[in-house]
């Protein structure tokens, strides 16, 4: 059904864009600078994914269904 694979594409944008917030949480927190651009580079790369499933869904639906936003926690505590 095409309701649920738009619901099944904004769910990847979500992990994508969760996994890109966790990036820049580790990013604030770590002192090395060879990793600090990893994780920089990794939190774009995530926000391009979230991005690309997004426009996916919207290609598929005239208006999207709102995304229930959850409270975002850091998988570690550095």
């Amino acid at each position: 059904c095409l309701e649920n694979k738009i619901r099944i594409l904004q769910e990847f944008a979500q992990t994508e864009l969760d996994s890109a917030w966790q990036s820049i949480y580790a990013f604030e927190r770590v002192e090395d600078s060879n990793l600090r651009v990893l994780l920089f580079q990794h939190a774009l790369e995530e926000l391009f994914h979230s991005d690309l499933f997004n426009r996916l869904a919207l290609q598929n639906a005239k208006t999207l269904p709102p995304i229930r936003l959850t409270r975002r926690e850091p998988l570690l505590n550095l």
